[in-house]
């Protein structure tokens, strides 16, 4: 079952960019913490990197750079994502924090991810992707809290929440399972290619373009991890889970959309 009982977004962290003139670059840099100024002795650019809360902030020529997680941005921590309708309060209070209308950055990178609450400890289905035979992937990283399946552009990460977190977890006291397994896609480059065409911050605030992540989340899993031919607990309680996400649209009065997630068959939103 998912942790996340409500309408998620998914999207955890992003990198962005846009060119800007020198005015709202300069609003921008006034509003960072630990700025630091950089001179390249070649070219003599100057450029600047700072933070707003967690995220990195940074510079280069006209273009302006924002790169970290939203969710904790937002809320402090990225254990539970943001719900739709957080998600675009998140964006449009970026934005007022910049003093730039961060909606029409272009996507470098972007990290999706869910964590879910398993019958097992996280390292049992780590085991079992390692081992199972039909697991197909470019290369695999064993870290300390789990796996990693790896290519030039992708990177799928199976990891243990709780371990990841570590003291961090003791000031979440919403939290009251203690097998979380996090699956997360996170697409460090060549994002045009996952649409046809280059995606916009603004985008992650349509609920079409989350239908196609949604699919796109289901077809990486698929891809590098295949279903077992044989019964296994663990592979296909994860095979149920990751497949069982869809997105259901429905309409406000004024035609707006309310976009709910669901699990094998039970429906969470706000």
């Amino acid at each position: 079952m998912p942790l996340n009982q409500r309408g998620d977004s998914m999207l955890d962290s992003l990198t962005a960019s846009m060119q800007v003139n020198e005015e709202s670059r300069n609003n921008c840099i006034s509003q960072l913490q630990n700025c630091r100024e950089y001179l390249n002795h070649d070219t003599g650019e100057i450029s600047f990197s700072g933070y707003l809360k967690n995220l990195k902030v940074y510079t280069s020529g006209d273009w302006l750079n924002i790169s970290g997680s939203i969710p904790k941005y937002y809320k402090g921590n990225n254990c539970v994502n943001l719900s739709m309708d957080e998600l675009t309060e998140a964006l449009n209070q970026l934005s007022e924090d910049l003093g730039v209308d961060t909606s029409h950055f272009k996507v470098k990178r972007f990290d999706v991810s869910y964590t879910f609450a398993m019958t097992y400890h996280p390292a049992n289905y780590f085991q079992m992707l390692i081992h199972h035979p039909r697991t197909e992937a470019n290369s695999f990283n064993r870290g300390e809290n789990g796996i990693q399946f790896v290519n030039q552009s992708i990177t799928l990460s199976f990891y243990d929440k709780l371990r990841e977190m570590g003291k961090k977890i003791k000031a979440l006291d919403f939290i009251t399972v203690a097998n979380l397994l996090r699956y997360e896609w996170q697409q460090k480059r060549y994002v045009e290619r996952v649409f046809g065409c280059k995606l916009l911050v603004a985008d992650f605030m349509n609920p079409d373009i989350w239908e196609r992540l949604i699919e796109k989340y289901k077809e990486r899993y698929r891809k590098t991890i295949r279903s077992l031919q044989f019964g296994n607990a663990q592979i296909e309680e994860l095979d149920q889970i990751v497949e069982s996400i869809v997105l259901v649209k429905s309409y406000r009065d004024d035609n707006s959309y309310i976009s709910r997630f669901t699990f094998d068959g039970g429906t969470y939103s706000e």
